[in-house]
């Protein structure tokens, strides 16, 4: 997919690239928590690069979740805030954005409530 100012367009000609947008894949199957496509923002420290690279991935992070319920119809394609976790996006469509994320330690804690997925499975996929 491509966003192209408020819009997600699925098909995108290389002139169009030329012209300056966002590329990224879509997730086909993302993780969605209480109806709503969440990403995981994580962080990492590298600390050596050569003669071999060395990183330390923090265990906490960001839980993003996107500002309306994930809707693959057509015209829920049109509604960044359901796909499109971007806290830039959300706040042009939700009053209190930063409401819209959890920690890390919160998601493991509601996945192990729901029986949903195993954290340890989720955070391997890291």
């Amino acid at each position: 997919a491509v966003l192209r100012g408020d819009q997600v367009l699925q098909h995108v000609a290389a002139t169009a690239l030329a012209r300056g947008c966002v590329v990224s894949e879509y997730i086909a199957d993302p993780l969605v928590v209480m109806g709503r496509k969440v990403d995981l923002r994580v962080y990492a420290a590298v600390t050596q690069i050569e003669p071999a690279l060395e990183a330390f991935v923090f265990r906490d992070g960001l839980v993003r979740f996107c500002g309306a319920a994930y809707d693959l119809s057509a015209g829920g394609l049109q509604r960044l805030e359901g796909h499109i976790s971007n806290n830039a996006v959300q706040t042009k469509t939700v009053r209190h954005a930063a409401a819209l994320n959890w920690t890390l330690p919160q998601l493991w804690d509601w996945l192990r409530a729901e029986g949903a997925l195993d954290p340890e499975v989720v955070w391997a996929r890291v």
